[in-house]
């Protein structure tokens, strides 16, 4: 996948352009992050319609690599929440692993991402969150 291509999904993403988004999604994708396997396009959908409800989510690129099975980016990420996101909900989501958020509260993250790719199309999906300054 080209820096291109992979900057025109990076914006539907940042737009919430969830029909758009799921063009770069293999049918039996798998997003992997903080110890969830979410599977399936409308798997991820449903997650991001969710999480999105109450966190704007935005992504830019520091590093990228790629070549035709696999992406791989430095993508620090932006967390602001326009509502709260309380234990109750996540717990009810599936996710109450994650982190609360109190309205208006602003999250920086550092993120590795890695994509297996087939055919063009994201097949799995790996998200660490790490520290850049331990």
């Amino acid at each position: 996948m080209t820096r291109d291509e992979y900057d025109r999904y990076l914006a539907c993403f940042n737009a919430r352009d969830y029909r758009a988004m799921c063009g770069f999604y293999a049918p039996d994708v798998v997003l992997r992050m903080l110890g969830y396997a979410i599977v399936s396009r409308q798997g991820i959908l449903d997650f991001y319609g969710f999480f999105h409800r109450h966190v704007r989510e935005t992504i830019r690129i520091t590093r990228f690599v790629s070549d035709s099975e696999f992406l791989a980016i430095e993508a620090p990420t932006r967390l602001e929440a326009i509502e709260a996101l309380t234990a109750e909900d996540l717990k009810r989501a599936g996710f109450g692993r994650l982190v609360t958020l109190d309205k208006g509260m602003t999250v920086e993250l550092q993120n590795m991402i890695h994509y297996d790719l087939r055919g063009g199309l994201f097949t799995e999906i790996r998200v660490g969150v790490y520290d850049p300054g331990a």
